[in-house]
């Protein structure tokens, strides 16, 4: 009996420590087999840089600014900006060739200087003889070398000058004091002040208006007028000439101003769309070329 009891103990033993034998093997296969894994993927990780949506909206104001140069050719006018980030370089072409159009060019480098993104956008204005309207002729194309093949997105879209957000709010019911009181003995005054008859009064009296009108964010229709006793029509007619032709210039240039500080490129409505075949404007050597010239323009 005691044999038989001693014999089940070293059995039971032995399968004891055969099982924790086991175990330990199986623990260590799987460290190594970890550590294996994790140098495997080490030596296999390739690092690319980052891919932005658009380049044109990321926040220059946490960026270092390293260079900015200036170049000039016939009616354009170029700056060139370069920006460093988190060991990219982002170097931008901004070029103002006044009524013939704007252009910009935005060249996303990695740390060794090779191109990873390329982001374009140009507007040129144009007179349509069938609607007797000017637009302008907006497009935009984003180039993607991230990835294994490049890919290129691009739009473009016409958009009429004539629209509501580029015109002047204009006030037809307009009540204030009068800005022009005319009186019959011809004792006049514009916004409180007599007119001088001597010299070119009629100009220096419609700078006088245009000068109140462009504090104005709306403008009145009509420029308030009192005439008191017996003025005659010719008179009359005169100085309603001057306030219309004040509000005219004032409301002209106020729009003029307004197409100058929209981002004509936010009322776009089309988006961006994948080009089956790009050609030359979706390979890395037509960008690298692009972007050598515009090294080489302010190097001259």
């Amino acid at each position: 009996m005691k044999r038989t009891t001693h014999l089940f103990f070293n059995i039971t033993c032995m399968s004891i420590c055969a099982l924790c034998i086991l175990l330990s093997s199986c623990q260590n296969s799987g460290s190594n087999a970890g550590a294996e894994g994790e140098q495997t993927a080490d030596s296999t990780t390739i690092v690319t840089a980052a891919s932005f949506e658009r380049l044109d909206q990321l926040d220059f104001s946490s960026m270092k600014k390293s260079n900015t140069r200036y170049a000039e050719g016939g009616d354009c006018g170029s700056q060139l900006t370069t920006y460093d980030m988190d060991g990219l370089t982002l170097f931008i072409d901004s070029t103002d060739c006044g009524d013939y159009g704007k252009y910009f060019t935005y060249f996303l480098l990695d740390a060794s200087g090779e191109i990873k993104m390329v982001h374009t956008k140009s507007m040129e204005p144009y007179f349509d003889d069938k609607t007797e309207k000017f637009y302008h002729a907006v497009s935009e194309s984003i180039v993607d070398f991230n990835g294994a093949e490049p890919v290129l997105k691009s739009r473009t879209d016409t958009l009429s000058m004539d629209s509501p957000e580029l015109k002047v709010a204009m006030d037809a019911n307009y009540n204030s004091p009068p800005w022009i009181i005319l009186n019959e003995p011809g004792d006049d005054f514009v916004l409180g002040k007599k007119i001088d008859y001597k010299g070119d009064w009629y100009t220096v009296s419609k700078n006088a208006i245009k000068d109140r009108l462009s504090t104005m964010s709306v403008l009145p229709k009509t420029i308030p007028m009192e005439v008191n006793g017996q003025v005659g029509m010719g008179t009359r007619g005169e100085f309603r000439s001057m306030c219309q032709e004040a509000i005219e210039e004032v409301a002209s240039l106020k729009e003029y101003e307004m197409g100058q500080n929209v981002d004509h490129f936010k009322r776009m409505t089309k988006p961006l769309a994948t080009v089956a075949s790009p050609g030359e404007e979706g390979t890395l050597a037509y960008w690298k070329q692009r972007y050598r010239d515009a090294q080489e323009m302010v190097s001259e």
